[in-house]
């Protein structure tokens, strides 16, 4: 799936569009709700892996203070992210709460 350290075009826009969805899921959950956080968190990492620059700036420890719900979608999402893009090209389904 990586080329010389870059995403392929197909990974991008199953990323571009899981980003999309968790907006959209996150747009419908009531604010400051668990299921907000998760699907914030999920919206959170891909965009971290579609800007790979925010990775470079942050303190290590800014996940650790997110709420456990905003963590979880971030981290299932990371790991589906990182599967996807060391493997033959998948689907990136929506992660659900």
């Amino acid at each position: 799936m990586h080329t010389d350290g870059q995403i392929d075009l197909m990974m991008l826009n199953d990323i571009r569009r899981l980003a999309h969805e968790a907006r959209q899921a996150a747009a419908r959950a009531p604010l400051g709700s668990a299921e907000h956080a998760f699907y914030s968190g999920v919206l959170s990492a891909a965009e971290r892996h579609l800007h790979a620059g925010l990775m470079a700036v942050d303190d290590p420890a800014w996940l650790g203070r997110e709420p456990a719900a905003f963590r979880d979608g971030y981290l299932e999402t990371s790991t589906l992210i990182g599967l996807a893009s060391a493997e033959s090209p998948i689907h990136l389904p929506l992660p659900a709460y």
